[in-house]
C-alpha cells in the first residue's frame, strides 16, 4: 500500500526532481496523494523549447513525465530519499489536440497511477488548459534501484 501524501509538506520542484535548471519544466504541484498528482505550468517566453512565443505540443510528453517524477519525489521525501533518476519507458495513446502552447497559457497536468509493480509503474496522464483537455497519454516509467 502506498502512503498517503496529501498532508505532507509542500516541496519546490528542485527539491523533488532529479533535474537541474533549465530543465525543470513544471512550475509546481497543487495536489498529490497516494495515486495521483496535479501539477501546473505557465508558458513563459524564456521557457526551454519556446520559439516565437510557442512551444510545440509534443513537448508535453516531458511535462507529463516530470509530473510523474514529482509524484515519486514526494513519496521519496517521506522516506528521507533524495530525488532519483527515472526513465520514461513508453507511452501509449498519446493524443495531442492542439499544435502548440502559447506564452501566457496555464497548463494543468494530471497523473493518475494505474499500476505499480516493483520499480515499474503505469500512469494515465492528461493536460488541460481552461478545463479543456489538450493532451492525453498512458505512460510507463521505470526507476532503477540505486
Amino acid at each position: 500500500m502506498l502512503p498517503n501524501i496529501k498532508t505532507m509538506k509542500k516541496y519546490k520542484p528542485f527539491e523533488i526532481l532529479p533535474h537541474k535548471s533549465p530543465m525543470i519544466l513544471v512550475d509546481d504541484y497543487q495536489y498529490a496523494d497516494a495515486t495521483s498528482i496535479e501539477a501546473s505550468l505557465l508558458i513563459q517566453k524564456d521557457a526551454p523549447f519556446c520559439v516565437d512565443g510557442k512551444i510545440p505540443s509534443y513537448i508535453c510528453l516531458e511535462y507529463m513525465a516530470q509530473t510523474i517524477a514529482m509524484w515519486r519525489g514526494i513519496l521519496g521525501k517521506k522516506n528521507d530519499e533524495q530525488p532519483k533518476i527515472g526513465y520514461l519507458v513508453s507511452c501509449r495513446k498519446f493524443e495531442l489536440f492542439q499544435d502548440y502552447f502559447s506564452v501566457g497559457e496555464q497548463l494543468k497536468i494530471f497523473g493518475s497511477l494505474k499500476c505499480m509493480i516493483d520499480q515499474m509503474a503505469s500512469f494515465d496522464c492528461k493536460i488541460e488548459i481552461n478545463n479543456h483537455i489538450v493532451a492525453t497519454s498512458a505512460i510507463n516509467v521505470y526507476q532503477p534501484e540505486v
